[in-house]
């Protein structure tokens, strides 16, 4: 269903395909620093750390890992998209030279 919309309207799925790709590198752009302090806060001081909120920041966190790689198949599709659209495009290109070389002859 989206691919077929991207398909149609590739201006379209130009502008998710940078829109999505901005949005994989806002979200991921700390997530592993944040979650490697969260895990050594947590190791250190165990279940003072989770009452004190890094339970909390670490479910977060996992959110916030799993809501990128949702954006990330969404930009892939889109460069899918516009992939097959281009080259379903030169292949019609081709095929419309060779009719007209053939027509001409």
């Amino acid at each position: 269903m989206l691919y077929d919309f991207l398909y149609r309207h590739p201006v379209v799925a130009l502008l998710v395909m940078v829109l999505s790709g901005l949005t994989v590198g806002t979200l991921t752009l700390n997530i592993f620093n944040l979650l490697s302090a969260n895990w050594e806060l947590i190791s250190q001081y165990g279940l003072m750390a989770l009452r004190d909120g890094a339970a909390i920041q670490l479910l977060e966190l996992s959110v916030t890992g799993t809501l990128s790689m949702l954006v990330y198949l969404v930009f892939k599709i889109s460069e899918s998209t516009l992939l097959d659209w281009l080259k379903d495009r030169s292949t019609l290109r081709k095929s419309s030279l060779i009719a007209q070389q053939d027509s001409s002859d």
